[in-house]
This record gives structure tokens, C-alpha cells and sequence, in this order.
């Protein structure tokens, strides 16, 4: 009778132990897949989280070397540095508005008309927008060209503005007593595009937590947003006044966020005496330093189980093996050498896990969702493959086959004379 039909004959036999091994196995397995999945399924969120959380540098002019502001050519350069996917620098300057008042009004036209621009390359990457503090409501942003603006939800309310309207603003009238003012370059006429609203809370958390709350003299709600192409026109009626103080600068993967700054500082032509680099990337490592823990935590598991199962296995069929001395005995006595018992004793197993390992599998696929959500992950986050049914069988397989030659050397080191007499 062949190795294959005598383990067959066994594990239909003994369908009790068969049964214990089965479950054993199945699992273990779920356990170990589910595992699998979920490590996956945080690395994956790792990768998401390099490329979502904001990763970026802001190139500052200090408040000393403001004679030295940055230039429309350095930001475009640093902004073609590779890794670098958005921008934004914004100029702030002061406005009247004409024939409209802002959202808090005194009652003195002078005060009434007083408003605040903020000239953006990109107003999506703009701090304020960047934080959720303002948040576009209708519209869309404003970009670098045209003579375009987002107002503030409240101010178009009172002024009956609405998306694709116009307005009209020129330089506060403080600038007037400049000499290098120019009243015919400062008017100007811009379409509404975009409107926004202010999230007060996140607007108190904000100023808190960067110490900006402005509130005392300038209302959230009185800053309009306008191109690059507008803060241009403003820097030409009153050169004196205006310039980039800073630049923010977002990278495609928060996690290169240094090799992208040592890129920057390698452009040549840039004295980089006059600016400073700040990384705002804290967002990044507080998420990633949480994934990668919890990950850890979930890779310790998955490993502890792997061991685990391993010395289970292994204990568990060494008694087993000890009660079949007898049967070895007699397969001993009749000719059968000790690598054929043992080749069947492994195919015995073998048979086993090929029916555990897919009912793992399939348990898997029904619990890693659950199992997930104790690690902070959804159900539809988790998804058990067949790669981890595959890795799986082979690391399984060959634990197995371990544990089944261990327990066969509690039996099989001993000569046959010995086992035959200890049948006695």
C-alpha cells in the first residue's frame, strides 16, 4: 500500500484527532491572513498619508531682510524643483472698497469701505484654506492670472454680490500721501468667482495654536482674495510698500519632504542669506508615526501568532506521535523503514492543512473586517487576497512539516529494536 493511501486510511480513521487538527488550523490561519490584511491595509493608508497630509515648506523672508522680498522668478524656480506639486505665495495689502461696505460696519463710510487683499498664485493653498479655517462655499479659487476674487459669504450678503458679479476697489487712502502713488494704476475691477465662508471654531483653534487671532483690529471676514496679476497692479501704484514676504511650497510625499528642501537649496542664483526654511510637516509625522505604530503592534501580533502556532502544533502531535508507537512498531516489524513512516505522517498533516488553510481563508474574508476595526480600520478598508492565502500555505506548510518532524524524533530516535520492545 503506497505512503499516500495507508495517510488517507489514517486521517479518515482517526476523524476525532483530524477534526482537532482541522480547527487548529483553520485557526490559525484566519488569524495570521486577518493579520496580513490589516498590515496591508495600513500600509496602504501609510502611502495615502505621505501624499495627503500636507506635507510642505515655506521659504520666509525675515522681518530684518524685508528689503530683500522674494521675487516672481525665484518662487516659479523653486516651484519646478522636482517632488513639488502645488504653490502659493500670497501679498497682503490694504484696500477701500467702492460703493460697498464690509460685513461689520460702523457707520463711518471712511471705516466702512476699509478692507484687506491678499494677492494668491493659487488661494487653494493658502493658509487660511490650507487649515479649514475658510472653507469656499461657492465658486471656485483664484489662481495667478485674470482680475479675479473670492469675497466673504457675509460680505456679498450685504452688498447683493454673487458668483460672476463685479466690483470695484483701490488702495487704501493712506497710500495717497505716498510720492511714488499712481491713482491710475490702483483701480480696479475684479469678478467674483468664489465665495467663502469662515469656520469660527477652527478659526479660534487656529489663532490659538499660531497665535495670529487678528481679531482686535481686522474681522475674518474682511479679506478678499484675489490673482497674483491684482497684487501686481497694487505693487505698481505704490512700489514702496509691497512684496513676497513668503512662499508655500507642497510636496507630492510628505516623506521626501527633506531631499526636495536640499534640492531647493541647490538652485543656483538664490541668496539664500536673505531666507529661511520652515518644514511644516508635523501633521505628517503625527499620522505616520501613529500608522506605523499601530502597525508595528499588528506585525508583533501576526508574528506571535506564527510562533505560537508553531510550538501548539508541534506539542500537539508529539503526544500524538508518542500514542502510535505501537503502530510504528508494527509498520517497523514489517519491513517499513523510518522515512516512510515519516513521509507519511507529514502527508497526514499535509492532507489536513489543504482543507484548513481555505477554510481559514474563507473565515478570513468574513472576520478581518471586524478584526480591523479594533485597529482603528472599516471593514471596506480590509481586503484578505489570495497572495495571503498563498503566503500562508507555504509558511504554514512548512511550519507543519516542522512540527511533524519534531514530533517524530520524540518516537524515531530510537532504534527499532527499542520501539518494538517498548510495544511490550
Amino acid at each position: 500500500m503506497s505512503v499516500l493511501a495507508r495517510a488517507g486510511m489514517y486521517v479518515t480513521r482517526k476523524w476525532k484527532k483530524t477534526t482537532i487538527l482541522f480547527l487548529l488550523l483553520t485557526t490559525m490561519s484566519t488569524l495570521v491572513m486577518s493579520g496580513l490584511a490589516i498590515i496591508d491595509a495600513k500600509d496602504q493608508q501609510a502611502t495615502q498619508v505621505r501624499g495627503s497630509t500636507g506635507g510642505s515648506f515655506t521659504v520666509l523672508v525675515p522681518v530684518e531682510q524685508q528689503q530683500k522680498y522674494l521675487t516672481k522668478d525665484n518662487v516659479k524656480r523653486i516651484a519646478d524643483t522636482e517632488g513639488v506639486k502645488a504653490y502659493n505665495a500670497a501679498m497682503p495689502y490694504g484696500i477701500d472698497v467702492l460703493e460697498k461696505t464690509k460685513p461689520n460696519s460702523t457707520g463711518m463710510p471712511m471705516l466702512d469701505s476699509m478692507m484687506f487683499g491678499y494677492g494668491c498664485f493659487n488661494s487653494e493653498y493658502h493658509q487660511l484654506f490650507q487649515s479649514h479655517e475658510y472653507q469656499l462655499v461657492e465658486g471656485r479659487h483664484v489662481k495667478e492670472q485674470g482680475h479675479e476674487a473670492i469675497i466673504a459669504k457675509r460680505f456679498a450678503q450685504k452688498n447683493n454680490l454673487h458668483v460672476g458679479d463685479k466690483f470695484q476697489f483701490h488702495l487704501q487712502t493712506a497710500a495717497y500721501n505716498n510720492p511714488n502713488y499712481h491713482e491710475a494704476a490702483d483701480k480696479q475691477e475684479l469678478t467674483v468667482v468664489g465665495i467663502y465662508d469662515v469656520d469660527d471654531k477652527r478659526a479660534r483653534k487656529f489663532d490659538r495654536e499660531n497665535q495670529t487671532d487678528m481679531s482686535s483690529f481686522i474681522d475674518k471676514e474682511d479679506w478678499i482674495f484675489t490673482s497674483m496679476d491684482v497684487a501686481d497692479q497694487m505693487v505698481a501704484a505704490d512700489p514702496g510698500v509691497y512684496g513676497l514676504d513668503q512662499a508655500t511650497f507642497f510636496v507630492d510625499d510628505a516623506a521626501e519632504l527633506g531631499s526636495v528642501i536640499e534640492a531647493v537649496k541647490s538652485i543656483p542664483g538664490i541668496d539664500w542669506t536673505y531666507y529661511t526654511i520652515h518644514t511644516n510637516d508635523q501633521t505628517y509625522r503625527d499620522v505616520a508615526g501613529s500608522v506605523a505604530s499601530m502597525s508595528s503592534l499588528v506585525s508583533t501580533l501576526v508574528v506571535v501568532t506564527t510562533v505560537v502556532s508553531g510550538v501548539v502544533l508541534a506539542l500537539v502531535l508529539t503526544m500524538w506521535m508518542r500514542s502510535r508507537r505501537s503502530e510504528i512498531g508494527v509498520f517497523l516489524a514489517l519491513g517499513i523503514g523510518k522515512p516512510t513512516i515519516i513521509a507519511q505522517c507529514v502527508a497526514e498533516s499535509l492532507m489536513v492543512a489543504a482543507l484548513g488553510f481555505p477554510a481559514g481563508f474563507a473565515l478570513a474574508r468574513g472576520l478581518a473586517g471586524w478584526l480591523g476595526s479594533l485597529f482603528g480600520k472599516t471593514a471596506a478598508d480590509i481586503h484578505v487576497s489570495w497572495g495571503h492565502l498563498i503566503s500562508v500555505a507555504w509558511v504554514g506548510s512548512a511550519l507543519l512539516i516542522a512540527a511533524v518532524l519534531a514530533s517524530c524524533w520524540s518516537v524515531m530516535r530510537f532504534k527499532p529494536k527499542t520501539i518494538l520492545a517498548q510495544m511490550s
